[in-house]
């Protein structure tokens, strides 16, 4: 079985008062900037910006103050943090649109809300903004644009980019009697199909066997269920979704290798049971940043570039604001491993996006400094404190020597991976059902009412049932 019942492991639980974990000092940055006016802009124009907060996103909604600081004196800004999941948020935001009083710009956590409040006709398609930006979209990465183009327009703009990483412990593999040479290039066979799935499992399933680690603790995922088991399907050349005919895409082969890899993970005592079905995500992080990392009791681990900040005690005690030197040469960071020989590694990315409200655009004056405020807030200068502190990744193309990559040890290390990213298809509503197909079929077999054997033909009947011909099945 793949799947296991939740079980509650008090054990797992021990040491969460081992670290801080509120990071109180970092500070965040400002909310206000009261605009000046100029001899070409004689009139101050003011924008509200709302974003969500976290003690990582805390300077997130500081970007548009710097941008109007550095490059646009003359447009005040009135920014609001809330500390509230992304789906409230953007419950927040609509509530306010009937009477207007919604923000000018907020931020969209994913591209599937972001075309549905373009759908909706609640935001303002961004290529109007060219005429006062040219360049405004030449440096984004391609791949993040065609996520929010819809209609033939493009309605936001990246924030930054996250990535979901895989993590090893340097020292381990030491202790393995990997020599320093092929520790310090495993990133780098990751990357290229070198290193694969099955070769994380054996070097796993070997350290548990010589005690270098304890068994469940070869490699512990990121999440669970169908985000995690989503990670194993691409990597083994699985496919979601194929842009030019429009239609969800299930791959076979794919599917019945993830779901072995999985079974070969819990019969190898590589991966903990008990975390298959354990939904609570904050448990989840808690648990992986003071008993497997402090500890130092996994070998390898998946997990957010976001939560390198609250993995490295030298950023919780405040003694750095950024994945510390120490730390990465201590613990190395890649791409997840390919399930093929020869073929690259892939990465899971996510973003947050900047997007206009519709009405913004009635006032071009206004409309003019929103898109100078958006266009500004790609510029590395202005984003370096949001991305040193969340442990965010800039969404555009900068250049070789670029300070963030020339300084910061963490944000060079997982830059470049943006030529391995992949992102769930942006199909406004339809991918819910697609991903509920998958997670119906995993809970079958955790009930112990579907056999790993049975599993393709079950989960084949039920998206061709839910999907008609918007679904192709590939071998």
């Amino acid at each position: 079985m793949i799947l296991l019942p939740a079980v509650v492991v008090l054990t797992a639980c021990q040491g969460l008062s081992a670290l801080d974990l509120g990071r109180e000092n970092i500070s965040c940055g400002p909310l206000r900037h009261v605009g000046q006016p100029t001899i070409e802009h004689p009139q101050v124009l003011t924008l509200t910006v709302w974003s969500r907060s976290d003690v990582n996103l805390c300077n997130m909604i500081s970007i548009p103050v710097w941008a109007a600081e550095k490059y646009h004196p003359w447009v005040g800004i009135e920014a609001e943090r809330f500390n509230v999941s992304p789906n409230r948020l953007h419950g927040l935001v609509e509530e306010r649109f009937p009477d207007d009083s919604a923000p000018d710009i907020f931020v969209a956590d994913n591209q599937d809300d972001v075309l549905r409040f373009a759908r909706q006709g609640q935001i303002a398609p961004l290529d109007g903004c060219l005429k006062y930006s040219e360049k405004m979209f030449e440096r984004i990465f391609p791949f993040i644009l065609e996520t929010v183009t819809h209609d033939e327009h493009i309605w936001a703009i990246p924030l930054d980019v996250g990535y979901r990483l895989i993590y090893y412990d340097k020292q381990k593999l030491q202790m393995l009697g990997w020599a320093d040479d092929r520790i310090e290039s495993l990133s780098t066979a990751i990357q290229t199909g070198e290193f694969t799935l099955d070769d994380l499992a054996a070097t796993a399933e070997k350290a548990i066997a010589l005690g270098i680690v304890e068994a469940g603790y070869g490699f512990i995922p990121d999440t669970n269920k169908v985000e995690d088991f989503f990670s194993n399907y691409v990597a083994f050349g699985g496919e979601l979704y194929d842009h030019k005919s429009e239609k969800l895409i299930f791959s076979r082969e794919a599917f019945e290798r993830a779901i072995h890899f999985s079974q070969l993970l819990f019969e190898k005592n590589i991966r903990l049971k008990n975390f298959q079905t354990v939904s609570n995500r904050t448990f989840f992080s808690e648990f992986l940043r003071t008993d497997a990392l402090e500890a130092r009791r996994a070998l390898f681990w998946q997990s957010g570039s976001t939560d390198v900040p609250e993995f490295d005690p030298k950023v919780v005690y405040g003694k750095t604001d950024s994945a510390s030197k120490t730390y990465l040469s201590e613990v190395g960071i890649s791409t997840y491993p390919t399930g093929k020989n020869g073929t690259t590694g892939e990465v899971f990315a996510y973003f947050d996006f900047w997007v206009l409200k519709e009405s913004v655009q009635n006032n071009p004056d206004k409309f003019q400094a929103a898109c100078h405020i958006l266009a500004a807030s790609l510029e590395q200068s202005v984003l370096a404190p949001h991305l040193r502190v969340s442990g965010r990744v800039a969404a555009s193309q900068l250049a070789e020597d670029a300070e963030l990559l020339r300084d910061d040890s963490f944000h060079s290390s997982v830059y470049p991976f943006w030529g391995y990213a992949w992102t769930m298809p942006e199909t406004v509503n339809k991918f819910d059902g697609y991903r509920q197909s998958y997670e119906e079929t995993l809970d079958a077999i955790t009930a112990n009412q579907l056999s790993i054997d049975a599993a393709t033909p079950f989960i084949v009947a039920k998206l061709k049932n839910r999907f008609g011909n918007e679904i192709e099945i590939r071998p």
